[in-house]
C-alpha cells in the first residue's frame, strides 16, 4: 500500500510540474508575444492622454485642433470650441491603426503610391518630452480599393492600412466645430 501511495504521489507531482510548465511557458508567454506583436504593428506610438494637437491637412485646407483647459479647441482656420466626439473618433481611428503589411522598404519613387504629393496629411503632437510629433501621409488606394498606401513621417517605407481611415479623416471644419447651442 505504501509503495502505491509513493507512485501515485510521484505521478501527481510530475503532472503538476508539466501542467505549470505548460501554463507559464506556453500560454502566458504566447499571450505576451501576441501583445508585443500587436504593439509593433501600431502606426502611432502615442498615448491618447499625451496628445495635445491634431493637425489635418487636405490639399490647401488645414484644420488644427489643440487641447485646451476645458477640452479641445479649433484654432485653424477659425477660433472656436471643437466637437470632442469628432476628435475622439478621429483619434480612435489613428491610435488603433495598424500596419497591414509593408509594400516597399525604400521606394525610389513615391508617385505610384500617391505619396509624392499626398492627398491627406495627419500630424499628432504631444507635450510629452519623450515623444515628438508623429506624421502620417495618406496616398492612393491599392488596386482592390480596400487598403491605402501610407508613409509615416520621414521613415522611407510605404505600407498599407485599411481604407476606412480615409473616410474617418475626410471631415471638414464644420464637423470639427462644436455645434452646441446652449451649454
Amino acid at each position: 500500500f505504501l509503495m502505491n501511495f509513493r507512485k501515485l504521489f510521484l505521478m501527481l507531482f510530475i503532472l503538476i510540474l508539466l501542467g505549470s510548465y505548460f501554463y507559464f511557458y506556453e500560454i502566458k508567454k504566447k499571450g505576451a508575444l501576441q501583445k508585443a506583436e500587436e504593439a509593433a504593428k501600431k502606426v502611432f506610438s502615442l498615448k491618447r492622454e499625451d496628445i495635445d494637437e491634431l493637425k489635418l491637412k487636405k490639399g490647401d485646407k488645414t484644420i488644427i485642433c489643440r487641447k485646451g483647459n476645458g477640452g479641445w479647441v479649433l484654432t485653424k482656420p477659425l477660433q472656436a470650441l471643437a466637437d470632442t466626439t469628432t476628435i475622439d473618433a478621429v483619434l480612435n481611428s489613428l491610435l488603433e491603426l495598424s500596419c497591414e503589411r509593408v509594400v516597399e522598404d525604400k521606394p525610389v519613387d513615391l508617385s505610384p503610391y500617391g505619396l509624392k504629393d499626398p492627398d491627406i496629411e495627419v500630424e499628432l503632437k504631444s507635450s510629452n518630452a519623450k515623444s515628438e510629433e508623429q506624421t502620417l501621409y495618406l496616398g492612393d488606394k491599392n488596386p482592390t480599393g480596400s487598403l491605402l498606401y501610407v508613409r509615416q513621417g520621414n521613415k522611407p517605407e510605404v505600407f498599407l492600412v485599411p481604407s476606412s481611415l480615409e473616410a474617418d479623416l475626410s471631415k471638414e471644419v464644420y464637423d470639427f466645430r462644436d455645434k452646441t447651442v446652449v451649454s
